[in-house]
């Protein structure tokens, strides 16, 4: 079959590749492929059970001369059964996608093989195949197979109708049914092939329009929605040991200031390629943050080869130069292995890894740490969550913070709800505004009141001065901070709390 298309290629691709580009399509839009076809199933099994049963009352009148009451009423009910099956099978249920494949060829073949026997009944009327055809190539159209298949099964078929109409019918007729056979052959392959074309178009388009919105401009790695989805998904299907590395681009703040952002820019975009040329193939690397990014070191990584990774990053990192500036680089690291607690989620080794990457901060920043169980009771308040929805405050927030603590940004409380599931242990503070605007509210409240020594933790409400609270604050530690925000003050009242 394969070398008969060859002939017949019109276009750059080869038959054969274009086979294997639509057995991709299917593997790659496997959800789509079997509910379309289990839709289709449906749908077309219905129209013709509709069909059959007009035809079958119409053969007690109009078509009483042809006898075909009793095939019109045979199919009734093959067709009938056909139709249950999908109806039971495949309306409520996930079917795989073979399955749904293997029942459309089988259905098609049916309803073929069937216009085949009542075209040609009775055999004495010298009438060709009217409905063969056009019918025929509905199916090029309807139901979603790999092209070898398609073409495979629908050549069959015009071969019976052929075979058929030469045994049974006159040369006239044969020949006739011969040549709208040939026809509908041909065009069955050329609306299949340009429909499965559009199909496979639209899905690489869908696909590149995926992957850009994954994807970090500055750096082009990862970013930190796209990481977080793969990271959560390898997690899911893998059982195996991973390490997770975050990675902070020290004093970052001070490139910026001295040399402008442009440059900082160029830092950056040096730094990611650093990241991907340390990492293996199989790696995930993502920029989670400004000046933060993250490696997920898949494939059983031992803590030697994930130690002598860091340390390779944090040599490079050293050696970076930007085309107009030569400057001290420096990168922290954290780490953190999924072996390192049964059972432990992606969240939760994150939260590790942060822990960590905190460890080396205090150190003295250039260079990693490793996680250990006693980094969880080290260094209490350390780590702060702003919840604000205006990217100014949070601005003036950070700038007043970021030297002392870590800080985590998040522009509503359903983001902060998110963040804070399974990594209660790396807040240690809370500063939410309280602005109708922010979303929520009394939810976030809610969690923080789960936590571990709640009462011992502070959470600060910021408001306007005349602004009154409704919101249940029982069983937390609250302190109000009114807007205009001082900074100087904000500052203060963090460091005491946090002794």
């Amino acid at each position: 079959m394969g070398d008969f298309l060859e002939q017949f290629n019109v276009n750059s691709i080869s038959h054969r590749e274009f086979h294997k580009n639509t057995v991709k399509y299917i593997k790659d839009n496997q959800e789509y492929v079997a509910r379309a076809n289990r839709m289709m199933l449906i749908r077309v099994s219905s129209i013709v059970e509709i069909l059959l049963l007009i035809y079958f009352i119409l053969s007690f009148n109009v078509f009483e001369s042809w006898n075909v009451t009793d095939i019109y009423a045979a199919n009734l009910i093959i067709n009938g059964v056909f139709l249950i099956i999908f109806w039971l099978s495949y309306w409520k249920r996930e079917v795989p996608v073979k399955n749904t494949i293997r029942a459309c060829e089988l259905y098609q073949f049916y309803v073929m093989v069937f216009l085949v026997v009542i075209s040609l009944a009775p055999l004495d009327m010298e009438s060709p195949a009217v409905y063969f055809a056009s019918l025929g190539i509905v199916f090029a159209v309807v139901f979603i197979v790999p092209w070898y298949n398609m073409v495979s099964l629908f050549t069959i078929e015009c071969a019976i109708m052929i075979v058929a109409s030469y045994l049974l019918k006159s040369k006239d007729i044969f020949s006739i049914n011969f040549f709208s056979s040939i026809v509908a052959c041909f065009v069955f392959c050329y609306v299949a092939r340009n429909l499965y074309d559009f199909r496979i178009a639209e899905s690489i388009a869908k696909g590149k329009l995926k992957d850009l919105a994954g994807i970090d401009k500055l750096t082009g790695l990862y970013n930190k929605g796209n990481m977080e989805n793969l990271c959560f998904e390898y997690f899911d299907h893998n059982d195996e040991n991973v390490a997770i590395m975050i990675i902070d681009f020290d004093n970052f703040k001070v490139v910026n200031d001295t040399f402008g952002h442009q440059q900082g820019d160029q830092v950056l975009k040096a730094f990611g390629t650093v990241l991907k040329r340390c990492a293996k193939e199989k790696d995930l690397v993502g920029r989670i943050g400004g000046d933060e990014f993250m490696i997920m070191v898949t494939g059983n990584p031992t803590e030697d080869e994930v130690s002598a990774m860091a340390d390779r990053i944090v040599e490079e990192t050293h050696n970076i130069l930007s085309s107009e500036l030569v400057f001290e680089f420096s990168c922290s690291i954290g780490i953190a292995f999924r072996n390192q607690k049964e059972g432990a989620s992606y969240d939760m080794v994150f939260s590790y890894a942060d822990r960590a990457l905190y460890q080396t901060k205090e150190n003295g920043k250039n260079g990693k740490s490793i996680f250990t169980t006693e980094m969880l009771s080290k260094h209490s308040f350390k780590t702060i969550l702003l919840v604000d929805s205006l990217k100014v405050s949070r601005a003036l927030l950070v700038s007043c913070l970021e030297r002392n603590y870590h800080l985590y940004e998040v522009n509503n409380g359903l983001h902060a709800l998110k963040l804070l599931e399974g990594r209660n242990t790396l807040v240690d503070t809370v500063i939410i505004d309280v602005d109708p605007s922010n979303s929520h509210i009394q939810e976030l409240l809610d969690l923080l009141k789960d936590f571990e020594g709640a009462r011992d933790k502070v959470v600060f409400l910021v408001r306007n001065k005349h602004q009154e609270i409704h919101y249940d604050l029982e069983g937390l530690n609250i302190e109000y901070i009114e807007k205009p925000i001082d900074t100087m003050e904000v500052a203060n009242r963090v460091r005491k709390v946090m002794g």
